[in-house]
């Protein structure tokens, strides 16, 4: 199966004061520590960018990356713009740059779940259901309508029955605040 990977790192990182796609974690940005996952299990990586998309450039090699104009109009707008902007795909793995103790497996386990049920959307369960999650080209048109900051969650939850899950606690953590960053050490 074709699968795309697009990882959103266009946010301001206000409430870090810091860009976090460029936070060092294990040797690397966290930008490069989700690209470095992903890129060895999908057909292609895609990085949308906004703020602080020069910097990111100048720091981590991105192959394709995608800069979102409206960037400041939230997260739906990210994921719509990269879809909107995806090569012809089976389906896309969504993901974001600061969830970064999430390990390889459980993208192994994503893929792997998308292969047996690829008409199928497979998201993350953690303590609500959300990304990473596969989507199939199916939901591309939809993914690329999102406004807001939600994400991708109104369309999993509008299509529970459309939904295999795959449980992975660590998603439930991502970089927002400075004391985020403990956990890092």
């Amino acid at each position: 199966m074709n699968i795309h990977a697009l990882i959103l790192a266009a946010g301001e990182s206000k409430r870090l004061g810091q860009p976090k796609q460029l936070i060092q974690f294990e040797g690397k940005t966290l930008l490069a520590h989700v690209m470095s996952h992903l890129e060895p299990l999908v057909t292609m990586t895609h990085v949308v960018l906004g703020a602080h998309e020069e910097t990111i450039k100048q720091n981590v090699v991105i192959k394709h990356p995608l800069s979102n104009p409206n960037w400041q109009q939230g997260m739906a707008s990210s994921l719509a713009f990269g879809i909107s902007n995806l090569p012809d795909c089976d389906a896309v793995l969504v993901a974001l740059s600061d969830q970064i103790l999430i390990p390889v497996e459980h993208y192994q386990n994503l893929i792997s779940a998308s292969n047996s049920f690829p008409e199928h959307i497979i998201a993350t369960q953690h303590k609500s259901l959300g990304v990473p999650a596969i989507f199939p080209a199916q939901y591309f048109t939809q993914l690329s309508t999102l406004t807001g900051d939600l994400g991708a969650k109104a369309i999993i939850t509008n299509q529970l029955s459309q939904v295999k899950t795959i449980a992975c606690q660590q998603a439930a953590f991502d970089i927002d605040c400075p004391a985020d960053l403990s956990v890092l050490n």
